[in-house]
C-alpha cells in the first residue's frame, strides 16, 4: 500500500512540475502576446482584437497550471503560528483537517470546471470576442490544473493522516524537482 502511495506521490509531483511547466511557457506567451498587442496599436496604428482575449486565457492558464506545483513547494500561504503553538498530535489534527477541507474545495473546484467543460463541449461553445475558438480548448488547462490541485491535496491527506509526513512547519522539506 504504502509503495503505491509513494509511487502515486511521485506521479502527482511530476504532473504538477509539468503543469508548472506549461505555466511558465504561458506566462512567456502573455509578454509575447501584449507586446505584440502594444506595438500593433500604438506603433502600427492596427489594433488586433484578439490579443486581449488571448491574454486573459494566459492569465488564466498560469493560475490553474501553477496551483498544484505551489502546493509542492509549500508556497501556499498558511496560519503556521498556529501550529507553531500547539503540541504534535493537535498539529497532526488541524493538518488533515486543513487538507481534508482543501480537498473539498478542489474537488468542488474540479467538479465545476468539469461541468464547463462538458456544457463548453456538448453545445459547441464559442467565444464571440476576438478569436472565435470553441471555449473548451482555453478551458482544458483549468481542467489540468484543477485535478491536479485534487491530487496534490488529497495526497498530502494520506501523508498526514497515516503519519507519513511531519506536521509541524519548521519540519518542510521543500524539493520542488
Amino acid at each position: 500500500m504504502e509503495n503505491m502511495q509513494n509511487r502515486l506521490a511521485e506521479l502527482t509531483r511530476r504532473f504538477s512540475l509539468t503543469l508548472a511547466y506549461l505555466g511558465a511557457l504561458s506566462a512567456v506567451l502573455l509578454v509575447l502576446i501584449v507586446s505584440y498587442g502594444v506595438f500593433m496599436r500604438f506603433v502600427v496604428g492596427k489594433p488586433q482584437t484578439w490579443t486581449d482575449q488571448m491574454a486573459e486565457y494566459c492569465l488564466l492558464w498560469i493560475v490553474f497550471f501553477g496551483l498544484a506545483y505551489t502546493l509542492v513547494v509549500e508556497g501556499h500561504v498558511r496560519m503556521e503560528l498556529v501550529l507553531a503553538n500547539v503540541g504534535k498530535r493537535a498539529q497532526k489534527v488541524l493538518q488533515v483537517f486543513a487538507h481534508l477541507v482543501g480537498c473539498l474545495f478542489a474537488a468542488g473546484l474540479f467538479l465545476g470546471v468539469l461541468n464547463n467543460f462538458e456544457t463548453f463541449w456538448s453545445r459547441n461553445t464559442i467565444s464571440m470576442s476576438g478569436l472565435p475558438i470553441p471555449l473548451w480548448i482555453p478551458a482544458i488547462p483549468t481542467l489540468l490544473g484543477s485535478f491536479a490541485l485534487f491530487a496534490v491535496m488529497f495526497m498530502r491527506l494520506l501523508e498526514y493522516a497515516f503519519d507519513q509526513k511531519d506536521p509541524s512547519p519548521e519540519n518542510e522539506e521543500v524539493d520542488p524537482t
